[in-house]
């Protein structure tokens, strides 16, 4: 066939369209057994995104149905049948939408081996059969592609392609029908007409009836070195017009990953990029937002690739502009080039180092602190703490102090702007009584609370599922199309100054005790934080056993410290132990339970003050002020300390009483004595020392102590 000679693919000829269109089969089991088998049947079609027929039949027929409303339309198919017993099972999909399901009334382990066999052989004979008549229904389908296609004209120009202000382009010419409609061969990798997209004057798109397209195609030849695959004609050569790269015409969002798939065949040694649409406005049967960019993401983990979706400025968003296309409609061919442009940056990085000779004697621009040298504006950081000791207060805090640009303690807010917080442990309820506490105890003015709201953008999400990050199906973490649409919507508002996400576990598909996934985490919330602009706060929960030390280190998160790698600071928040309550004489055990420390424990640019622990207080609201404590400096001898030892490694296996701790302190020549008098005199000023330093406490019986132990601070997790 004349065609073939255009083609410059160069593949090899693969084993024919079927091999092509082979399909990723997925089970459904559904094991309520209080749900009617055929009322579950339908469901589970609903649930796959196709309109369920008005009628099924569990008489073990293959048959079809329309999932267009579309009078004649057959691309839609099922197979129910009961197995006995009260078993039922099925097969059901979609050739069009490439959904292809089976169906069980019962879980597999509630079915006996023979009775599992036999469910699994009755559906695979359907699948064969529907596949069977869908090949032979396709390879009709091709035939009278062929025909008709090589019977119609070639065109330079059409309706359509002006109001898209594109040209006709591709592999295999585009061409016009007796109706008008432009007429897109989609073809295989061996350029093998399947089927035809048919395209009215006035823009109304539809498929050859039975037609392949399934990991099928239309090609705009290019500059080989850099292959993109975008959805429809009109974006894929915008695309071309602006880069003249080689684009490859999906058609769909859905066929996306299996074009890529045979596409990286065709070019194994490239990085293949995927033009996502910028779908924010419609979203997927299962809820997630944003089709284009969810289905350009997996097309990329696929086959190894990049991302590029077109972003559109405040004002054109009324208009709904989701593709490359509308974006060099409004913006001119620059823009969409700009936008591959900078993708294409990433790739050669290792040719661009930084010439340090030309920074001599230059002073680098000064740090952007959102809190002037404690927070930087644009980056990550972690809040981590115990249970009970204010973490999620501690974002509300910040969120309001970048409204009003102060903090209830010495801290100074140098960025104001608006905030973005993410709580996915609060419902609507819970942020109305903290906001309104808040703004209460800080004893607010009407325009200072109004300022306050009007600033926080708050999305209480308790019940959602939100998962910023979440697991490909190589088993990698990827930012999710969630984390995708939060960026974009932070980038639309335009002056966020901070971002608080709460807390950091419910929002990733990660495992705790991974380190790898830890730090993914903490990298999400940075990459965020750059995207951005904004400060991004990402709250954890802390170990117990690494806030129990006089001097707190860094990387406290629960799980591994992995996650405060990728941050550029950890702040800790914990509640007060009984020695520090001691020091401070606060016999009150409420007023110890108010006060929280508030420390850095990592930062690149901290200054060392901010390593210095800061006392709150929590009042009645549970809003945080500075502290006014006081501390005892008294401190214990090394002698004392020696004998807390001593007292500590009795207490191992036993409650011992004063008179044995103290034999203990002289075998060990700690009290240095010779008469029985002077042993106890020092004993008991050991003891009294070291009970008011809060280091022992009284045991149960007369002339017991025991060491206190090390992590005696309040965790409300545990």
């Amino acid at each position: 066939m004349q065609y073939k000679e255009k083609a410059p693919l160069g593949v090899a000829a693969t084993e024919g369209r079927q091999r092509m269109d082979a399909k990723s089969n997925h089970s459904i089991d559904c094991p309520s057994l209080d749900v009617k088998p055929l009322d579950a049947f339908k469901e589970a079609i609903r649930n796959a995104g196709l309109p369920c027929p008005d009628q099924i039949l569990p008489d073990g027929k293959l048959h079809r149905f329309s999932t267009n409303g579309k009078n004649g339309d057959k691309a839609g198919f099922y197979a129910l049948f009961d197995n006995g017993g009260g078993h039922f099972g099925g097969y059901f999909g979609c050739w069009r939408s490439q959904v292809e399901e089976t169906w069980k009334s019962v879980d597999d382990n509630q079915l006996t081996d023979q009775e599992r066999e036999q469910i699994n052989q009755r559906i695979e004979r359907k699948r064969k059969q529907a596949q069977e008549e869908n090949a032979k229904e396709q390879d009709q389908a091709a035939h009278r592609a062929q025909e008709e296609y090589e019977s119609l004209k070639s065109i330079t120009d059409h309706p359509y392609l002006s109001q898209k202000k594109v040209r006709a382009y591709g592999i295999l010419d585009l061409k016009v029908d007796s109706r008008g409609n432009l007429v897109i061969p989609v073809h295989n990798a061996d350029c093998e007409i399947c089927s035809l997209q048919k395209i009215t004057p006035n823009g109304d798109k539809y498929f050859l009836k039975h037609g392949a397209t399934k990991g099928m195609f239309h090609v705009i030849d290019g500059n080989r070195d850099q292959v993109v695959i975008a959805e429809g004609y009109a974006t894929a050569a915008s695309i071309h017009e602006a880069t003249g790269a080689t684009v490859v015409v999906a058609f769909n969002a859905g066929n996306l990953k299996t074009v890529a798939e045979q596409i990286q065949k065709v070019y194994p040694d490239k990085v293949l990029t995927i033009a996502a649409d910028n779908d924010r406005w419609t979203s997927l049967s299962d809820g997630r937002v944003n089709p284009g960019l969810i289905k350009a993401n997996e097309a990329a983990v696929a086959v190894g690739g990049q991302v590029v979706c077109p972003e559109f400025k405040t004002e054109h968003l009324k208009d709904r502009p989701k593709d490359f296309n509308d974006l060099a409609i409004l913006y001119g061919l620059e823009a969409v080039k700009k936008s591959f442009s900078e993708q294409g940056k990433s790739a050669k990085i290792w040719d661009q180092p930084v010439d340090l000779t030309s920074l001599i004697d230059i002073e680098p621009a000064p740090i952007a602190w959102f809190v002037q040298d404690r927070i930087i504006s644009g980056r990550g950081l972690v809040i981590t703490g115990v249970g009970g000791s204010s973490k999620t207060r501690m974002i509300y805090h910040l969120a309001a102090g970048a409204a009003l640009g102060r903090l209830p303690w010495e801290w100074t807010v140098n960025q104001k702007g608006r905030s973005i917080l993410v709580l996915t442990e609060d419902v609507a309820d819970d942020l109305h009584r903290t906001m309104h506490n808040l703004c209460l105890s800080l004893e607010l003015s009407y325009e200072e609370k109004f300022k306050v709201y009007h600033s926080i953008i708050p999305y209480p999400l308790a019940g959602e599922d939100v998962k910023l990050l979440a697991k490909a199906q190589a088993g990698t973490l990827e930012k999710s199309p969630l984390f995708q649409a939060l960026s974009q919507k932070i980038k639309d508002f335009g002056d966020i100054a901070f971002i608080g996400l709460d807390p950091a576990l419910s929002l990733t598909d990660g495992d705790e005790l991974d380190q790898g996934n830890q730090r993914a985490l903490g990298k999400m919330a940075d990459d965020l934080a750059v995207q951005t602009g904004a400060a991004c706060a990402l709250v954890t929960h802390a170990t117990k056993g690494s806030l129990a030390k006089d001097e707190l280190t860094s990387h406290n998160s629960r799980g591994g410290g992995a996650i405060t790698d990728a941050v550029r600071a950890e702040f800790v928040m914990r509640t007060m132990t009984s020695k520090e309550a001691i020091k401070a004489k606060l016999q009150d055990p409420e007023e110890r339970f108010r006060h929280v420390q508030l420390v850095g424990t990592k930062g690149n640019y901290l200054p060392p003050d901010a390593y210095i622990p800061v006392w709150l207080r929590r009042d009645q609201y549970g809003v945080l002020h500075e502290a006014e404590l006081s501390f005892d400096e008294e401190q214990a001898t090394s002698k004392d300390m020696e004998a807390l030892d001593i007292l500590k490694d009795i207490a191992k296996t036993t409650s011992p009483p004063i008179r044995d701790w103290r034999r203990a302190c002289v075998n060990a020549g700690v009290i240095t004595a010779k008469s029985e008098n002077a042993q106890v005199k020092d004993i008991d000023r050991i003891k009294n020392k070291l009970k008011k330093l809060g280091y022992i406490k009284q045991g149960h019986g007369r002339g017991i102590w025991l060491p206190v132990k090390e992590d005696d601070f309040l965790d409300f997790n545990n």
